[in-house]
């Protein structure tokens, strides 16, 4: 850490009581925030839980989305661990609070968190891409969805390097007050935000067409819409996160950004658990059952190509290849 003695630093601390002076110290939101996380992050772990539950009742295994999404609840636990450090350090409390250290300890945390939060949501989408893959034994569908995700994987991969190579030299991250030049964090989230929300638009977008090809009845082709249309929320609270953030006040992130960071949990936990929604099949039929309603009896549906997508009370799904699409069959869990 530099002395008192160089002028940059002194700077920065007259700047740091100038903006104190105009705070109210008194507020603290760290345990909103707290809450607000942890309890986000235990509703995607119950649907994780429920997810690999229901594949076990069926024995059919378990698929490449299963496991993505496994891994992705681990990267959630990563991005709670950060916010929880970042409480300890004071987020949620204004700047004029903190101690150089503080702040400090905070920038280092924050560029780790983005990095997890990134790749978090880049596992979520890719989980969900998966999911139709083995749902569609459509060439054209799982083209379109392999598109989608090597978008989504450079996207991932820019966003870590641009956390990481945001300031000029690095060190400038966490001690403002050294020489040097930074990015513009807002245009930061705009970069992280829109190709988000663009690319969860294309995935929930993705199976609609091939759903309402189906050879079968109206309210048939509106239930399957709506199972795939369950992930909208995403979409609702990515544009809110970003809304959030754009309010933020650099002088004062501690406090200001409190919130967003609430809603970067409050996404990917909404984000885990719209991926887990259509496997929970099983789930669903007992829990209807125990509360007197029953689920219509399963219904044999064919596509124009000949292809049957058997919709049997939430059976699992199992595809083979994509060079013989008139042999497929896939129960939806």
């Amino acid at each position: 850490m530099d002395s008192i003695s160089d002028p940059r630093l002194a700077a920065f601390i007259a700047l740091q009581v100038e903006i104190s002076a105009k705070q109210n110290l008194s507020q603290d939101i760290r345990q909103k925030t707290r809450l607000t996380c942890c309890i986000s992050a235990s509703i995607s772990l119950v649907f994780v839980v429920l997810r690999f539950w229901a594949r076990f009742r069926r024995a059919f295994g378990y698929g490449n989305d299963d496991w993505i999404i496994a891994v992705s609840f681990i990267f959630l636990l990563g991005n709670l661990g950060c916010v929880l450090a970042l409480i300890e350090n004071g987020v949620g409390l204004h700047s004029g609070a903190l101690t150089l250290s503080h702040m400090t300890a905070i920038a280092k945390i924050l560029v780790l968190n983005e990095c997890l939060y990134v790749t978090n949501i880049n596992l979520i989408k890719l989980s969900v891409l998966a999911m139709y893959y083995r749902f569609f034994p459509l060439r054209q569908m799982r083209k379109y969805g392999l598109i989608i995700a090597w978008i989504s994987i450079t996207w991932n991969l820019s966003l870590i390097l641009l956390a990481l190579l945001q300031c000029t030299p690095f060190k400038k991250t966490y001690e403002p007050w050294v020489e040097g030049r930074c990015i513009d964090l807002k245009a930061t989230f705009l970069g992280i935000s829109v190709p988000s929300i663009m690319t969860d638009i294309a995935i929930l977008s993705l199976p609609l067409p091939h759903v309402w090809k189906l050879q079968t009845k109206i309210w048939q082709k509106i239930s399957l819409t709506a199972i795939f249309m369950l992930g909208s929320f995403v979409v609702f609270a990515s544009i809110f996160r970003f809304i959030i953030y754009m309010r933020y006040e650099p002088n004062d992130f501690s406090y200001t950004g409190a919130p967003g960071l609430s809603w970067n949990m409050i996404e990917l936990s909404s984000s885990i658990v719209s991926a887990c929604l259509p496997t929970l099949g099983p789930f669903m039929r007992k829990f209807f059952k125990k509360i007197g309603l029953s689920t219509s009896s399963g219904a044999n549906i064919q596509t124009k190509s000949g292809n049957k997508i058997e919709e049997a009370n939430s059976r699992n799904y199992h595809t083979t290849s994509s060079e013989n699409i008139n042999s497929k069959e896939v129960a939806y869990s």
